[in-house]
């Protein structure tokens, strides 16, 4: 079990609308998606063509968006995700089969120059066994967000290397991971230009565990 595909999205232009391609879902996968709005904004809406449910973790008026589905239809191989401002969009998207339940989103934090962007810190997670996603991004041209911090794991696939997505308008993002055994509180970092002005955001999931599995309580 564990992550399926990766996948990055930029749409290089003033837009509201950002599309990911991603190979066809199987029923029941979990795909979580972090999308970068250079301008503040709220999600307006997720569409995978097949009426799944989507849910929106982060708040309004941010520049960083977090939404997932935990249980995605089958035959999924597009998803349009629609900002409330027009503007310069790039995002990640991660399918994995191992999430059992959304646990905490962590606010956005902005910060300005810094070679090491962090992100605000959990609350103590709700079980041992959890995966977090750490998610920075940029609108300064030049200011590339790059490299994970320590114990987390750079994004990587086919289509995205090294987790960075660096797209034509000069806007820069970056997804990292990393599976936690021991519970406790955390925070994502990693690397950036002095002239990036990161942005960062922090999801935390529970994943499924052998006592899940047979329908116990894990804490």
């Amino acid at each position: 079990m564990g992550q399926l595909q990766l996948v990055k999205a930029a749409n290089n232009a003033i837009s509201a609308v950002i599309t990911f391609t991603v190979s066809s879902t199987l029923a029941g996968q979990s795909l979580v998606m972090g999308v970068f709005n250079a301008s503040s904004s709220s999600v307006t809406s997720v569409d995978d063509g097949h009426s799944g449910s989507w849910v929106t973790r982060s708040t309004t008026g941010v520049n960083l968006h977090w939404v997932d589905i935990l249980s995605c239809p089958a035959s999924v191989t597009s998803i349009i995700f629609t900002a409330s401002v027009a503007d310069v969009m790039l995002g990640f998207l991660m399918s994995r089969d191992d999430i059992l339940a959304f646990d905490q989103i962590v606010a956005q934090r902005n910060q300005s120059a810094v070679t090491t962007w962090t992100s605000n810190t959990s609350a103590a997670m709700a079980q041992n066994s959890e995966i977090g996603f750490g998610m920075a991004a940029s609108s300064v041209s030049g200011g590339l967000i790059s490299g994970a911090g320590s114990g987390w794991t750079a994004g990587s696939s086919a289509t995205v290397t090294g987790g960075v997505l660096d797209d034509a308008s000069g806007d820069s993002g970056f997804m990292e991971t990393q599976i936690f055994s021991a519970g406790g509180t955390t925070s994502a970092t990693g690397s950036c230009d002095v002239s990036a002005n990161p942005k960062s955001i922090l999801a935390l999931y529970k994943l499924i565990t052998a006592d899940t599995l047979f329908g116990q309580a894990c804490y």
